[in-house]
């Protein structure tokens, strides 16, 4: 996916579904400014993939518990992603990728991007002196 839009507002998964779309105005606000919008942590909470096509998302981070293991994959949350992304132009990003070939099985599901230990380790956002 190329996008010339830089930013992108995350929306962590602690929301509810009443609660993610009392939200709705704000973030198309945000969207229509040329902000990406996207969903943090999905497979963590209530927020389904039926929310997720209802609502303007560009973007969803699978959480590593949906994404990170193989029997994650056969959750009814990850098929529902799954089905969702190749209805709508969504930006798929696995969390927790630890090695290259698990990083490649991702890829063949049709995850886009992917963080983890096996592109490098955590790093400090500003070092201490």
């Amino acid at each position: 996916h190329q996008s010339d839009r830089d930013l992108v507002l995350e929306l962590s998964e602690i929301f509810t579904p009443d609660e993610l779309f009392a939200c709705l105005e704000t973030v198309e606000v945000f969207r229509e400014a040329g902000i990406i919008i996207g969903l943090d942590d999905y497979g963590t909470g209530v927020i389904r993939a039926k929310d997720i096509d209802a609502f303007p998302f560009d973007l969803v981070k699978s959480d590593r518990s949906l994404c990170g293991f193989k029997e994650g994959w056969e959750s009814p949350y990850h098929s529902e992603l799954m089905e969702v992304s190749q209805n709508k132009s969504l930006i798929l990003l696995a969390e927790g990728i630890e090695d290259s070939e698990f990083a490649a099985d991702l890829m063949e599901l049709g995850y886009q991007y992917g963080q983890g230990f096996c592109f490098d380790m955590p790093s400090k956002f500003i070092e201490r002196a």
